[in-house]
């Protein structure tokens, strides 16, 4: 999170598709939300768009090689 800048509600919305450790690019294009929207279904998550458009980030190495074990085991 230091590294990148990024708000909790992006973080903890990254998936697997949102890294390319090839190009060591982060792509952050929507965040993971929790609360109540009154809409009578009560407070749940919801995959929302991120206040600015797509941001791109590149990845320094020892978050790529981070990165890349955890798929490692997770495959």
């Amino acid at each position: 999170m230091l590294e990148t800048s990024l708000r909790c509600g992006e973080l903890i919305g990254l998936t697997y598709n949102d890294v390319n450790l090839e190009k060591k690019e982060l792509y952050v294009t929507h965040q993971l939300t929790y609360r109540n929207y009154q809409d009578g279904e009560g407070c749940k998550f919801r995959i929302k768009k991120t206040k600015t458009d797509a941001v791109l980030y590149a990845l320094k190495d020892f978050l790529i090689k981070w990165l890349g074990s955890l798929l490692e085991h997770t495959t």
